[in-house]
C-alpha cells in the first residue's frame, strides 16, 4: 500500500427527528493533524487548505447544528492512540474554530478506523440518527480497515451515516474510500483542489442541516432482549511496537536496526537502566511498562534518540523517522575503468570554526562496491586508494537509494629495479616520489614511498609527472616519472651499478681479515659507500664508473682505483700494508 497523509475530517451528526421534520444537528469535526498535511495542493500547504476551507463552511453553518472539534497526530510521531478532542460539541463558534485549527502543527499518524470507531462511540450517548463526514486526502496508516470498520459499526445498530470527501485523490485511491459511504448509505464526493474542497464543504453544511425524512409508520410493539454491553476493544497485539522508517514518507526498515530502550534519567553514577536491547532486526515489538522511555537508534551511520511515553502498554505504535539514505560506492583509476577493491573511505561534514571535519562514515579498504546508510544531507566523501585520493561532495534526500563511482585520476605501477637494464630484479630497492615543484623552503611534498621493497611492489599514484628517487646499495638515481590517468604499467628502472665482495689480505697469501671497514670514493673525492668493520667477504652494491676503494683493519690499510660496468659481479682482494 502506498503511504500518503490523510486529511480527516469527521462530522458526527446527531439528528433530532420532530413531527414537523425539521433537523437539529449535532457535529463533531475530527481534523486530520498527521505530518504529511505538510504537503502542497498548488502553492499552499494542505493544513492552510484546510483551515481555509473550515472558515469558509463556518460562515454559512446553520445556526440549529452544534459542532465541535477534535484532531489527531499532532502531539506525537508514529503514535495511532494520538487523537484528541479541542473543542466539546455546542453553539458554533467560528472564532474559536480559527484559533484552535490555527495552533495546530501536523506531525504523526492518521489513525482512520480508530477515529470513525471512537466518533461513532460518542454518539451512541444519543439514541438519534447520526452522520459521520470524513475528509482525506490518502489512506489508512494505522493498519485497520476503515471499510470494515463502517460496516461493523453500521451493523451495530447504530443509526448513522459516513459521508466522505476525497481530498487530492488519484481515481483508484478515491475508490478505496467510496466503500465506507456505500457500507452506511452515504454521499462520496472527489475534490480536486482548494476550490473542489470548499465547494464540497459547502454541499456537506446543506446535508447535515438538511430535514430528515418523515419517519415510517410506527410497527406494533416488539419485546425484544436487550444485547450485552459491547466489549472495550481489544488491543491488536501485546507489547510496544517501535517501527523504523527510512524517511517521513513512511517506507519501513526491515532489517540492520540495533535498539535501546533505556530510562530517560541517569542514576547518581550518570548512567541509565538498560531495559531492552535488539540487535540488527526491523520492527520490534517489547513489553514495556506506562511511562517514558528513552529509545537509541543505530542504523548503519545513522544514529538517532528519542523518548517516547507508553500510555497503555499494549497495542500501541510508535514510528521512528530515521532520514537515511543508501549509497553504493566504488572507485575506479579514471572514468571507464574497473572498479577498485581495498579502497579506503571517509565521509566527512563541513569544517568547524577550528578547522575540524566531523568525521560521519569511515570504512578501510573496503570492497570494490561498499554500500553506507548515511544519514541525509550534505556530506564529503573521501575514496583513498594506495597513494591516490579523490574527494567530492554529494548531497542525499530522506530514503535515497544512490550509487556512486568516484575517478581517483590515477595510475597503479609495479616497480623492478636492475643493475643493468635488461637485467634480472634485484631485491631491497627503496622507492619515493616526490612533487617536482619546492615549496618557499625548498622542500618537496613526499606522495609515496616504499623502503626496501621486493621486485614488482605496486603504487597506486595520482596522475602527472613526480620525481622519482630509487636507493640500492649504494646507488641512487633520481629521474622524472610521469603516469596518466586510467594506466596500468611496468616499470623497470636500470640503476647503473655493480656488486662487489671485497676482502682486504696481509701479503704473502694468507687469509682474508675480518672486521675491516671500508670507503668507496668517486674521482672527486665524494665518499660514495661506507661500511664499518665488516666480516671478510663484505659485498658492497655500488654504482658504475671510476671508483677508489680504500679498506682498513687490523693495522694494516690498502685501496685499489676500479672501473664498474653496469651488472658487473667481482671479487676484489686488496693487499694491505701497514699503516703509517
Amino acid at each position: 500500500m502506498v503511504l500518503r497523509s490523510l486529511l480527516w475530517l469527521a462530522l458526527a451528526v446527531s439528528v433530532f427527528l420532530p413531527s414537523t421534520g425539521l433537523a437539529a444537528a449535532r457535529v463533531q469535526l475530527v481534523l486530520d493533524a498527521s505530518g504529511s498535511m505538510w504537503g502542497r495542493v498548488g502553492d499552499e500547504p494542505k493544513i492552510d487548505v484546510a483551515r481555509g476551507a473550515v472558515a469558509d463552511m463556518l460562515d454559512g453553518w446553520e445556526s440549529g447544528v452544534e459542532l465541535g472539534l477534535t484532531v489527531y497526530g499532532h502531539r506525537r510521531k508514529g503514535d495511532c492512540s494520538d487523537i484528541e478532542t479541542l473543542i466539546p460539541t455546542g453553539p458554533a463558534n467560528a472564532a474559536a474554530f480559527a484559533e484552535a485549527i490555527r495552533g495546530i502543527s501536523p506531525k504523526g499518524k492518521t489513525p482512520l478506523g480508530a477515529s470513525v470507531r471512537q466518533a461513532a462511540k460518542a454518539l451512541r450517548h444519543h439514541e438519534d440518527r447520526a452522520a459521520i463526514v470524513l475528509v482525506s486526502d490518502g489512506l489508512e496508516t494505522c493498519g485497520e480497515d476503515p471499510c470494515a470498520v463502517a460496516a461493523e459499526l453500521e451493523a451495530s445498530g447504530v443509526d448513522f451515516t459516513v459521508h466522505v470527501v476525497g481530498f487530492d485523490l488519484e481515481e483508484a485511491e478515491g475508490q478505496a474510500l467510496r466503500c465506507i459511504a456505500e457500507n452506511t448509505g452515504g454521499n462520496f464526493w472527489l475534490a480536486r483542489d482548494a476550490a473542489g474542497l470548499t465547494d464540497a464543504f459547502a454541499e456537506v453544511a446543506e446535508v447535515v442541516a438538511a430535514p430528515a425524512p418523515e419517519p415510517a409508520p410506527a410497527p406494533p410493539p416488539v419485546v425484544v432482549t436487550e444485547p450485552a454491553p459491547e466489549p472495550e476493544p481489544q488491543a491488536e497485539f501485546q507489547g510496544v511496537r517501535l517501527v523504523p522508517l527510512m524517511s517521513a514518507d513512511g517506507e519501513v526498515i526491515t532489517e540492520g536496526v540495533s535498539w535501546k530502550i533505556l530510562a530517560p534519567e541517569v542514576d547518581f553514577e550518570g548512567k541509565r537502566e538498560q531495559r531492552a536491547s535488539h540487535y540488527k532486526k526491523g520492527t520490534i515489538t517489547e513489553s514495556l511498562a506506562v511511562g517514558k522511555h528513552l529509545v537509541q537508534i543505530d542504523y548503519g551511520d545513522v544514529h538517532r534518540q528519542e523518548t517516547i511515553e507508553v500510555l497503555r502498554g499494549d497495542g500501541e505504535t510508535f514510528e521512528f523517522v530515521l532520514d537515511a539514505a543508501l549509497v553504493r560506492v566504488n572507485a575506479t583509476l579514471a572514468e571507464g575503468t574497473p572498479a577498485l577493491g581495498s579502497v579506503s573511505w571517509n565521509v566527512v561534514g563541513d569544517p568547524d570554526f577550528d578547522g575540524n571535519r566531523p568525521r560521519i562514515a569511515t570504512q578501510y579498504k573496503g570492497p570494490a562496491d561498499h554500500m553506507f546508510i548515511l544519514p541525509a544531507g550534505t556530506h564529503h566523501l573521501i575514496a583513498s586508494h594506495g597513494d591516490a585520493s579523490r574527494e567530492e561532495t554529494f548531497t542525499f534526500e530522506p530514503g535515497e537509494r544512490k550509487r556512486i563511482s568516484i575517478s581517483l585520476e590515477a595510475a597503479q605501477v609495479r616497480m623492478f629495479g636492475t643493475l643493468t637494464e635488461g637485467g634480472e630484479p634485484v631485491n631491497g630497492v627503496s622507492w619515493s616520489f616526490y612533487d617536482p615543484e619546492k615549496d618557499f623552503d625548498g622542500n618537496q611534498k613526499r606522495i609515496a614511498t616504499q623502503y626496501k621493497a621486493g621486485p614488482g611492489h605496486t603504487f597506486t599514484l595520482p596522475a602527472g609527472t613526480h620525481q622519482l628517487v630509487a636507493d640500492h646499495g649504494s646507488i641512487k638515481r633520481t629521474l622524472p616519472f610521469t603516469v596518466t590517468a586510467g594506466e596500468r604499467k611496468q616499470v623497470s628502472i636500470d640503476l647503473k651499478g655493480a656488486r662487489v665482495k671485497l676482502d682486504l689480505v696481509p701479503g704473502g697469501g694468507q687469509a682474508p681479515l675480518g672486521s675491516v671497514s671500508w670507503n668507496v670514493y668517486d674521482p672527486q673525492g665524494n665518499r660514495v659507500a661506507t661500511q664499518y668493520k665488516g666480516p671478510a667477504g663484505f659485498i658492497l652494491t655500488l654504482p658504475e664508473g671510476d671508483l677508489r676503494i680504500v679498506g682498513e683493519g687490523q693495522g694494516l690499510q690498502g685501496e685499489m682505483q676500479v672501473t664498474l660496468t653496469p651488472g658487473e659481479e667481482r671479487a676484489i682482494q686488496i693487499v694491505g700494508a701497514p699503516k703509517g
